[in-house]
């Protein structure tokens, strides 16, 4: 069966998963790591190894990917250093591992000298492995041989001294001396655990969500997030195509023919569909394109489709768009190699297993097919919020308790780990744009009760009150608000208990990332 699916492997039925150069050698091993994650029972072992990207091996295939480069023509795709394909580092295996949903993740380092007492025969294991047919396409099998033999007669240097050189017969074989190789190789040990924070525990399913992810918990909140959210998220919307523009129109000018695929994956009330609607959509001939909108959420899809029926600009267009409830981290609904552009508006990047998701949009990508899609900056306000409030959760805990992990840990991310996890997932071309953004709520109690109603906020209610978080997430607001709000002298008046009595709005300022990738 295939390692990046496992279908064939029940899902929480296996105590440990084994790889040795299996899953860490995929391009797309976030898949892989997805799988393992799932087949795992809590608490399960995972225990791979990796090659180590500075790995003698790595060094020789970088090598011969630079002739194969120097071989092309103008205009030909280089070929990456095999070395960022195949090998890792600890730094970006921890953090895909992390991104998976494992924890305890532990790697360790080893290097060994390996003896080869037949060189010619570790050289035609290399030039016979499938990996190695693509240099094929521009270089000759002698050429790869002999670049491949200098590697091998350079890391075999250090280890081999002798008084004087041997003297006998020239032979064009550069074994011809008989003597064993010894080269060496570098490569990781890793172990993790399957186990997903502790706010947001995994369901015991395959394609279950997260617990604060449901139809039911999202549809109860749709009305108030597109209140509240519209407001914030739908400046990073704007700020992803308006980043994607020039990228989006030379793949709609090749489909002119041929129907153009939209699909937004996590839409919520519609945000990023009804932008791509304005930008794209107009009074011209728009016969090809069809957006399809989809969420886990079926009040999330009445949102949207209630603003398609209100918005007069937007219902003109109404039928260009389909919407679809379904799980985004599988897009078990949508056809592999059917989609031009996939968009995911703060929808797939706060998931804290999103490289199912990465995996997913691949998937169903047509080839040179673009991904676009924001995500937190884990340094952005809101997450310094509940991170302060995960640590009131933690200190109400018992001596025992599991610790909750940083929201921000989770659900956010910075600019090197979302580009490492989608590389990771088989995207090339990865840019990430940083934006930020002050917010003005002319209603903050209505930004507070929002958060309060907020799904992933109701774990937070196991140890601590309403009183306590509503406390929490106001001294955060009223603190963020401060650098941004001026008066010559404090407003008297009489003292309430209502900290937004006096009707002041309240700026805060929030960052996150537009990221685009090509499949």
């Amino acid at each position: 069966m295939d390692g990046l699916v496992l279908d064939k492997v029940e899902s929480n039925s296996v105590n440990v998963v084994g790889s040795n150069f299996g899953l860490g050698i995929f391009p797309t091993r976030s898949r892989g790591w997805a799988a393992a994650h799932r087949v795992l029972k809590d608490d399960g072992l995972l225990v791979i190894t990796a090659w180590d990207e500075k790995s003698a091996n790595f060094g020789w295939f970088d090598g011969i990917a630079e002739l194969y480069n120097a071989a092309g023509k103008d205009g030909d795709e280089p070929m990456p250093p095999p070395s960022l394909i195949a090998g890792t580092d600890k730094e970006r295996v921890l953090k895909e591992l992390q991104a998976a949903g494992f924890r305890d993740v532990k790697v360790y380092h080893t290097a060994h000298t390996i003896v080869f007492d037949d060189p010619k025969g570790m050289l035609q294991a290399n030039m016979s492995n499938p990996a190695t047919s693509k240099f094929l396409e521009r270089l000759t099998k002698e050429q790869i041989e002999s670049a491949l033999t200098a590697c091998m007669e350079k890391d075999t240097e250090a280890n081999f001294y002798e008084a004087e050189a041997s003297s006998g017969a020239t032979s064009t074989d550069p074994f011809a001396d008989g003597r064993p190789r010894l080269i060496p190789f570098a490569a990781f040990s890793i172990l993790a655990r399957n186990h997903f924070p502790i706010c947001f525990k995994h369901l015991k399913h395959r394609d279950a969500m997260n617990e604060a992810f449901t139809n039911e918990k999202w549809s109860a909140h749709a009305q108030t997030y597109k209140a509240v959210a519209g407001a914030l998220t739908t400046r990073w919307a704007t700020d992803a195509l308006q980043v994607a523009h020039h990228q989006i129109l030379p793949l709609l000018a090749k489909h002119s023919t041929e129907t153009f695929h939209f699909l937004d994956v996590g839409c919520g009330p519609g945000f990023l569909t009804f932008e791509f609607m304005r930008r794209y959509l107009n009074n011209q001939d728009q016969t090809n394109l069809r957006i399809t909108a989809t969420d886990l959420s079926d009040g999330m899809l009445d949102q949207l489709k209630q603003t398609l029926q209100e918005d007069s600009m937007l219902n003109q267009f109404a039928s260009k768009v389909t919407t679809v409830q379904m799980d985004g981290l599988v897009l078990d609904k949508v056809e592999s190699n059917s989609v031009n552009v996939v968009g995911s508006n703060f929808g797939l990047g706060i998931f804290p297993t999103r490289s199912r998701g990465w995996a997913a949009a691949h998937r169903v990508l047509k080839d040179d097919g673009l991904l676009v899609i924001t995500a937190w900056d884990e340094k952005s306000a809101n997450f310094g919020w509940f991170d302060g409030i995960a640590e009131l959760y933690n200190a109400a805990g018992k001596d025992g308790d599991e610790p909750m992990p940083p929201p921000s840990l989770i659900a956010g991310t910075d600019k090197e780990r979302v580009l490492k996890e989608l590389q990771a997932a088989g995207f090339r071309d990865v840019k990430v744009y940083h934006t930020a953004h002050t917010i003005v709520f002319d209603d903050p109690k209505g930004m507070l009760q929002a958060n309060m109603s907020n799904p992933a906020t109701s774990k937070f209610l196991e140890r601590l009150t309403k009183e306590q978080i509503e406390s929490a997430l106001t001294a955060c607001m009223e603190k963020d608000t401060e650098a941004n709000f001026y008066e010559a002298e404090a407003s008297s008046g009489a003292t309430s208990t209502d900290p937004f009595a006096d009707g002041r709005p309240r700026l805060i300022p929030f960052a996150a990332f537009s990221i685009l990738a090509r499949k």
